[in-house]
């Protein structure tokens, strides 16, 4: 006996194919959505070291432009999370404050703000002189002179508890 068998699949035929069908989809899926994660992360990455280098370049820039010996300047006064000096800006000698607002830092004056990295907070540092015994201070008060450089530790505003540290050479000291 001869069985008359069709030339198409079986029940059980459709149901395996189907089950595997199912499981490379999810798999793709799930692949997929790795890299969407990941790209997605590396952007956030990327984006906080720009904001970080963004930073540092604008703190060099306004730092190597202090003057505090010069006339109708704000000499140089820091304390661990604060600074104000007197810089020269645009041409004209500025007052700036240096501080977190906000959950940024901030630099302003009486005509502008900007905001920097985000941030919740900072400690500086101020080195009274180069050498392999260099001192660092942790406050700097002075009408007519200003530290060597400003060593910043600034504590990121996510919760990774990470602490960019910025070491800023000062423009001429009065």
């Amino acid at each position: 006996m001869r069985s008359k068998r069709g030339g198409g699949f079986t029940l059980v035929e459709v149901l395996v194919a189907l089950a595997i069908g199912g499981l490379v989809v999810l798999m793709a899926h799930r692949a997929f959505g790795a890299a969407t994660d990941f790209a997605l992360a590396l952007g956030r990455g990327q984006t906080a070291h720009d904001e970080v280098m963004e930073t540092r370049r604008y703190l060099a820039t306004l730092l190597g432009s202090v003057d505090a010996a010069a006339e109708g300047s704000a000499g140089f006064r820091g304390g661990e999370g604060r600074i104000v000096f007197g810089a020269w800006r645009n041409g004209a000698l500025d007052s700036v404050e240096l501080g977190v607002r906000g959950g940024r830092l901030v630099a302003s004056t009486a005509t502008d703000t900007v905001r920097l990295m985000r941030s919740t907070g900072f400690a500086a540092e101020y080195l009274l002189e180069p050498g392999a015994n260099a001192r660092w201070m942790k406050g700097w008060q002075s009408p007519v002179s200003a530290p060597l450089a400003v060593r910043l530790r600034i504590a990121r505003e996510d919760s990774s508890g990470l602490v960019d540290t910025l070491l800023l050479a000062i423009g001429p000291r009065g």
